[in-house]
């Protein structure tokens, strides 16, 4: 809500400067805000005519830029419009923010972490930049950077749930000190006991732990939230196998290939196979 605010402010200053002759079209001026991402071959491949049509007024770049839900193509072009649009009136971190976000749904992890460090200079300790920064260093396998990220964040902004379950799975993996990162769970789950992430991960601690029914219970909860997770689905198929449960854990095995095949892959990296 906050950046959709935020966002709503910058879209009313992209307006009076497109009210500007040569404002939004300056190119000495939208260069500054484009950084280090090549406009020329990215755009063409990810902000196309056929995505700018989706996006006919400002207000649509905006809601675009500020949705995460949305496909991760058009929250860019919607982040980039802005941009353009804005280029020399206004403070531009929150949508390099939310750029960044649409990055790393592309699996830009590079681009995006450069633009998390942008909204990072320009609005220096944002929870919100160093908690989607620390996301795309655990998609590069750097734990160390992205708890780094994630401590700071907590520091900023305590009551941080997605920060918090973050750096539950980023202890998980790289410290692989169940204790700590159970405990950061735990304290998701103690005042969200609905964060089907914060679920996922815990049932993932326990599995390791080789704590079958305790996982089997978080992945029961986290399906009844968020159906169908793919990543639940699999690994309560090998909980329950590993739990005696021989059908029930291959039938969930089954539906979780069937939705992504990548899964296993996925988890074979932590010695979690059938």
């Amino acid at each position: 809500m906050q950046i959709r605010q935020s966002l709503c402010s910058l879209a009313l200053a992209a307006t009076v400067c497109l009210a500007m002759p040569g404002c939004a079209e300056d190119p000495a001026v939208n260069s500054d805000y484009r950084l280090s991402i090549d406009a020329t071959d990215f755009d063409i491949r990810h902000c196309n005519g056929a995505v700018r049509a989706m996006l006919p007024s400002l207000s649509f770049a905006t809601s675009a830029c500020a949705d995460d839900k949305v496909a991760p193509n058009l929250q860019y072009c919607g982040c980039n419009l802005m941009l353009d649009s804005a280029a020399g009136q206004l403070d531009p971190g929150p949508i390099f923010e939310q750029r960044g976000a649409a990055l790393l749904r592309m699996g830009e992890i590079a681009h995006a972490i450069q633009d998390y460090d942008a909204a990072l200079n320009l609005q220096p300790g944002s929870p919100r930049a160093l908690y989607g920064r620390g996301n795309a260093h655990v998609e590069n396998h750097d734990y160390g950077s992205a708890l780094m990220d994630y401590n700071e964040a907590l520091q900023r902004q305590p009551d941080f749930p997605e920060a918090l379950a973050a750096r539950c799975w980023a202890r998980a993996i790289w410290h692989k000190t169940f204790e700590t990162a159970v405990a950061d769970c735990d304290r998701v789950l103690q005042e969200h006991p609905d964060n089907a992430r914060a679920r996922e991960y815990r049932g993932f601690i326990f599995l390791r732990s080789a704590r079958y029914a305790a996982a089997i219970a978080d992945f029961d909860k986290a399906l009844a939230v968020a159906h169908p997770s793919v990543n639940a689905l699999y690994l309560r198929g090998i909980a329950r196998q590993l739990d005696g449960d021989a059908d029930r854990g291959a039938a969930d095995i089954a539906q979780a290939l069937a939705l992504d095949a990548a899964v296993e892959e996925r988890y074979r990296t932590f010695g979690l196979t059938p």
